[in-house]
């Protein structure tokens, strides 16, 4: 395997993206669908994540549509490359709820777990920086 990409499917990308790009995500891709956004790639550095949205998966591929998007199971571990300070302020402008506050961990990370607004949960782990601050 060469790579893994997440496409999470949700409601509204419109809705998604705000979080995503307060964390210095870009869009890469885009394809409209009735009016508003079917799918958006978004890349920061190395990351890559996909976002489909569910009306637009429907038409595209109806047996493959869940009943809901309510993301229970998923979870997501990030290892960001930005301070820690920086990415918690960025996470405080947005309109996630913060999980799991500022904590050191015993594998040597320093994390914030959260669930976005569309209802992922993500843990951000920095390696680097876990002893500072």
């Amino acid at each position: 395997m060469k790579r893994l990409t997440p496409n999470l499917l949700v409601e509204s990308i419109e809705d998604a993206l705000p979080f995503w790009e307060a964390l210095g995500f870009e869009r890469m891709a885009e394809v409209p669908h009735g009016g508003r956004l079917g799918f958006v790639g978004l890349t920061r550095g190395d990351a890559e994540l996909m976002f489909q949205s569910r009306a637009s998966l429907e038409a595209d591929l109806p047996e493959a549509v869940p009943e809901t998007c309510d993301h229970s199971g998923l979870g997501l571990f990030v290892e960001i490359d930005m301070p820690f300070d920086d990415l918690i302020e960025r996470i405080d402008g947005t309109d996630a709820e913060i999980l799991v506050p500022d904590r050191r961990t015993f594998y040597g990370a320093r994390e914030i777990a959260v669930r976005t607004p569309d209802g992922i949960f993500v843990v951000f782990a920095a390696f680097e920086d876990a002893e500072a601050g």
